[in-house]
């Protein structure tokens, strides 16, 4: 058995005839959904973070399995980051209302507390609705330039939508449960 280092998150190990022949295995019979492939890889893994600095830790580990033309087999690890999931900041001017979107009730009831505590000033007017499965808070901001408080409930809801046609579909087809001051109602209730 050979391990080489081929970069900070990537190790090759080849295997001889003679090793797959101790190992009783074949190129043949390695197969992702065997338990017996997953016990080997999971060993082999341990072989080489004991012998090498390679340690997958918080990663996601790909595993390739190629053959060797003398009977062997070379295997590569290679370590994936996992990308976070990106929050974008705004960097257009919001102009007319914003709709988000919230699929729990508590989440929908401390962002309105926060919101009204913060930046009640910079807010026209809100109103909630119930569409589907889920609350839709319609935010009409007065802070088009700045986008203050888009920011900060794009850090607690998804954003459904903008503009005018987008509250107008909320409104048509949502159920209306506070139509106007929405988030003081809330604040006032749950604050």
């Amino acid at each position: 058995m050979d391990i080489r280092m081929l970069g900070p998150d990537r190790i090759q190990i080849i295997l001889s005839k003679e090793d797959m022949r101790l190992m009783d295995i074949t190129y043949e019979t390695i197969d992702y959904t065997n338990e017996e492939t997953k016990k080997l890889i999971l060993e082999l893994l341990d072989i080489v973070q004991m012998a090498t600095d390679f340690q997958p830790n918080k990663s996601k580990l790909f595993v390739e399995v190629y053959p060797t033309g003398e009977g062997g087999c070379s295997i590569y690890f290679s370590a994936v980051e996992i990308a976070e999931k990106k929050r974008y900041r705004i960097k257009k001017n919001v102009t007319g209302p914003l709709i988000y979107r919230f699929l729990d009730i508590d989440a929908l009831i401390s962002a309105s507390v926060r919101l009204f505590k913060l930046y009640c000033h910079r807010v026209l007017k809100s109103s909630l609705y119930q569409l589907k499965s889920s609350w839709q808070l319609v935010i009409y901001p007065l802070d088009s330039i700045e986008n203050v408080t888009a920011r900060f409930m794009d850090e607690y809801a998804e954003r459904w939508g903008e503009g005018e046609l987008a509250a107008a579909y909320v409104e048509e087809h949502g159920t209306l449960i506070i139509k106007e001051n929405a988030i003081d109602l809330l604040a006032a209730y749950f604050g």
